[in-house]
């Protein structure tokens, strides 16, 4: 039988992955509140060590230095030594650097403790995706990810909250942030206690007798006897390479490895170079603006399922790009006046849809990405094209002020990326691939 059968028979979507998407989500949260941290931490922190601004926007940079290799380092260790260490030892890294950070007795050892921070926050994300995308059934896949995402903004709103509302009485000392690593502390010690293996790995690793037990202990947690898998196996996998980071060069993988990436890049690119331009909340406090910024993602988060399931990944995707691309377009025009009376409100419409565009497509991709790559690379393949997203990230500031026509190369290039999205081979609903082979090509003079 194959994983996915392995799966339904064992009670598809029962009480062991329900509570496998508590843990995942709270991981999730977990990742998003450490980087949500230095929005509280810089002013605070600024006062206590006397910072420049460079100082203090090294601080931020930290996180997204440590960022992109913990990406690839997380992905390499998830493909090697399994789903559980990878998700395990990010989210200790994250806790114990987020943590350290806030008795940090100097600057130096702030930026140090932001940068490791970064690399336990970008395994944790990727981590918890795949483990909770390789125990569901192919339906509840993009579920999933509207689950975590929805964490990712709920953990967001209470950690503005909880600043908020501790600012006051802790006198707004930035070392009184510790406690909001409490949910990630207690996070770790649920994956240790509660999280198994995935099975899929275990397949992958040509472990089939750990194979079946994991299935037999999810059943069990299911509610089924373990007589509901006698007779059943696990179909061995053949593969055709071993498990390395030169997979994403395959030629059975390498066009889904560009697709990807591009898609990553130009998605996050668009969120971010749209949150950074937008104002959306101009003359809201600090608290205000960053609760103001999550609510606005959460409907988004939450019309991405049926989107889709109903439509399919790719297309579902490609629409998010294609709006993204005409509200980036729709936005210069209301910002250069072009609109007339109404420019203003062009501007704040267009960007207020291209700001959930993006939202919505960078949700997705994550989704497109687990169900392209195989089993044998997925940790790398996503950690990879993730990262090109965290450089979207970092050049999309820089872009969009260049110049006054950068807004619409923008467009353009989302639009572009639209197309691309397109090429990609639709999964909705299929069973996700384990093992590396190339396409069978009929002989010649046979079709």
């Amino acid at each position: 039988m194959t994983v996915d059968e392995l799966i339904r028979v064992s009670g598809g979507f029962g009480r062991f992955q329900k509570e496998l998407l508590t843990v995942c989500c709270g991981c999730y949260g977990a990742g998003a509140m450490v980087p949500m941290q230095a929005v509280f931490l810089l002013p605070l922190c600024r006062e206590e060590f006397g910072l420049s601004l460079v100082e203090e926007g090294l601080i931020s940079s930290a996180f997204f230095f440590g960022y992109m290799p913990g990406l690839y380092g997380f992905g390499w260790l998830g493909d090697h030594l399994g789903r559980r260490a990878h998700l395990k030892w990010s989210c200790l890294l994250l806790n114990a650097a987020g943590t350290f950070t806030f008795i940090a007795p100097n600057y130096q050892f702030v930026v140090l403790m932001r940068c490791l921070a970064g690399a336990g926050a970008a395994g944790i994300t990727v981590g918890s995706f795949i483990f909770l995308t390789e125990w569901v059934p192919a339906e509840m896949r993009a579920t999933m990810k509207g689950a975590l995402s929805i964490a990712w903004s709920t953990a967001s709103i209470l950690l503005a909250l909880v600043a908020w509302i501790l600012g006051p009485i802790l006198h707004y000392s930035w070392r009184s942030l510790i406690c909001t690593n409490l949910w990630g502390i207690l996070t770790f010690f649920a994956v240790c206690a509660r999280c198994q293996e995935s099975v899929r790995f275990a397949v992958v690793s040509g472990r089939h007798d750990e194979a079946m037990d994991l299935v037999r202990k999810a059943a069990v947690r299911n509610g089924l006897s373990p007589t509901c898998l006698a007779g059943c196996c696990a179909a061995p996998v053949s593969k055709s390479v071993s498990v390395s980071c030169w997979n994403l060069m395959h030629p059975a993988v390498a066009k889904s490895t560009f697709l990807v990436a591009l898609t990553f890049f130009v998605a996050v690119f668009g969120y971010y170079g749209i949150a950074f331009d937008s104002h959306l909340a101009e003359g809201a406090d600090l608290y205000n603006t960053a609760l103001i910024g999550a609510l606005l993602e959460m409907p988004v988060y939450i019309l991405v399922v049926p989107l889709a399931d109903g439509f399919g990944r790719r297309y579902a995707c490609a629409a998010s790009l294609g709006m993204l691309s005409f509200a980036l377009a729709a936005a210069w025009i209301g910002q250069r006046g072009l609109g007339g009376d109404m420019s203003g409100a062009l501007a704040y419409s267009a960007t207020l849809c291209g700001r959930c565009a993006a939202a919505s497509a960078s949700t997705l991709v994550y989704v497109i990405a687990a169900e392209q790559f195989p089993s044998a690379c997925r940790s790398v393949g996503i950690g990879f094209c993730s990262s090109m997203g965290r450089v979207g990230a970092m050049v999309a500031p820089l872009v969009l002020t260049s110049s006054e026509s950068a807004v619409l190369w923008c467009a353009l290039m989302a639009g572009l990326s639209a197309g691309a999205c397109l090429m990609l081979s639709e999964t909705k609903g299929k069973e996700l691939q384990d093992a590396i082979e190339m396409p069978l090509r009929p002989k010649d003079g046979k079709k």
